[in-house]
Formats: structure tokens, C-alpha cells, sequence
């Protein structure tokens, strides 16, 4: 079956930023979780990630499962917190909740309606964004 769900995969400074975008099935998802681990490889010992879902729509079943694993696989090759931007619908923040957040055991997590709060709780766990990927999140 051809994968749906868009994924762009951004790197700087110790921070990963993936940006997820519309429905996903399982090729998908499989597909996202691998360019995810590829890129994992060639961060620093010490990192975060930044998952912006304000385009993010829905996830077969089957994705959480995926999506879990990759959190687990995360908490054990040096992912020190994750931040999700969520938009209104709130989608993804009961998503997250539910079928990542919960199965983290070394991470922390958060979601975040607003670059603004997101930035600023990196800055708390020691992560600054570089201006690249700050534009990204605001959109310039």
C-alpha cells in the first residue's frame, strides 16, 4: 500500500525537529520511524526533539504501535526531552498523551499550543534553537 502522512526532518544544534503533516497509515508511519532512527544516528550523545503537528490529522491504529517503539528506541540512543506543537483540534495532544507520552521511561515530555512556551521550556532542559529552525517554527 503507498505510504500516507508527510514528514520533513530537520537537525541543528542538538535539536531534531520533524514537522508531521496529514493522515497516516501504517507505510507511513514505518517509513517516518525510519528516516527518525537514520537521522537519531548522526545526533550528538545528548539531544531533543521538536514533533511540530500543527498539520497533523489522524493515525491508523497500527501507527501507535509503530510510533511507541520509536519512543522507547528515542529513550535509549540519548533523546534527553521531546516537545510537541499541537494546533486548536488538539489531535495530536491526545494522541501523544495516550500512546507516547505515557510509554517514556528517561525523556521528558511536553505539548505546547505555542512556539513561544515550546521554545522556552527547550531553553529550560538546555536546548536553545538556532535561528534556522526557530524560523521553521514560526514560518519565516
Amino acid at each position: 500500500m503507498k505510504a500516507h502522512g508527510e514528514f520533513e526532518i530537520y537537525r541543528d544544534n542538538g535539536v531534531l525537529l520533524t514537522r508531521v503533516v496529514g493522515s497516516w497509515n501504517r507505510e507511513g508511519t514505518a517509513e517516518y520511524c525510519a528516516s527518525v532512527r537514520a537521522t537519531i544516528r548522526k545526533m550528538p550523545q545528548r539531544w531533543a526533539q521538536i514533533v511540530d503537528a500543527r498539520g497533523w490529522m489522524l493515525a491508523v491504529p497500527d501507527a501507535a504501535i509503530e510510533l511507541a517503539a520509536l519512543s522507547k528506541w528515542r529513550d535509549t540512543h540519548g533523546m534527553a526531552c521531546i516537545a510537541y506543537l499541537d494546533d486548536d483540534n488538539g489531535m495530536m495532544r491526545e494522541f501523544a498523551q495516550r500512546n507516547i507520552l505515557s510509554k517514556q521511561s528517561t525523556a521528558l515530555g511536553a505539548i505546547f499550543d505555542s512556539v513561544d512556551e515550546l521554545e522556552k521550556w527547550m531553553s529550560e532542559q538546555g536546548f536553545e534553537l538556532s535561528d534556522s529552525l526557530r524560523g521553521r517554527l514560526y514560518g519565516t
